[in-house]
């Protein structure tokens, strides 16, 4: 499979993988050069995207003017804190994420390279291609409870380090979707994102699978 379409895919796909390997070295430069003391690197904890927040009626930065507006909430969109610090254990847990996300992606990535790639020798259905589009999708469907556990741990270090009294955390269902959905969701979005993703790569495969077995039909038939 040589067509313009294979060539533009497998050139976009190699070039993201160069550009990937290439920023996150160059990240991993950066950091070592500048030793991740504590005055040269920021840290960021975010708050959950889409959160509600019953606004706290002594320092609400929101105030209802009139007795018909009730249950005034906060809705928040990107809130995160920045910090500086010298603990070694904040810093080795953000060096973690960014480590295990780092290779969690160029896992998925080298996938997806050797799926592709199989196509240039027009070896579709094999048992490889079966295989991989499996672990993508399996890798993808991991990819946000996990994705929610390490905002779990985020918000643990809020709690343990910060304390924010300008607004409390609502609870009930909102507080509950907040602490699952985490920081890098809106409204479930990327949640529901990579879980549909990971279904229909496992869906790819199954097709594979039976076009697989209807090759090696029709080859003992021949």
């Amino acid at each position: 499979m040589k067509t313009l379409s294979y060539k533009a895919l497998r050139l976009i796909i190699n070039v993201s993988l160069i550009l990937y390997v290439l920023g996150g070295t160059f990240m991993a430069i950066f950091l070592i050069g500048k030793g991740m003391d504590e005055d040269s690197t920021t840290f960021r904890v975010g708050l959950p995207d889409r959160a509600y927040y019953t606004l706290n009626q002594e320092v609400g930065v929101v105030q209802a003017k009139s007795s018909e507006i009730k249950e005034q909430v906060l809705v928040t969109n990107k809130v995160a804190i920045e910090f500086k610090t010298a603990s070694t254990y904040i810093k080795t847990v953000f060096l973690s994420y960014g480590v295990s996300s780092f290779f969690y992606s160029l896992i998925i990535f080298l996938f997806i390279r050797a799926f592709v790639n199989s196509l240039r020798d027009q070896s579709v259905f094999t048992v490889q291609n079966v295989k991989r589009l499996r672990i993508i999708g399996i890798l993808l469907l991991l990819a946000a409870p996990l994705n929610a556990l390490q905002d779990y741990f985020m918000r643990s270090l809020v709690e343990d380090y910060f304390t924010h009294s300008i607004f409390n955390l609502d609870g009930g269902i909102a507080g509950r979707l907040g602490l699952w959905l985490g920081s890098s969701t809106a409204n479930g979005t990327f949640v529901s994102s990579w879980i549909i993703a990971g279904l229909i790569i496992m869906v790819i495969a199954e097709v594979f699978k039976q076009g697989l077995q209807i090759k090696e039909e029709q080859d003992l038939t021949i």
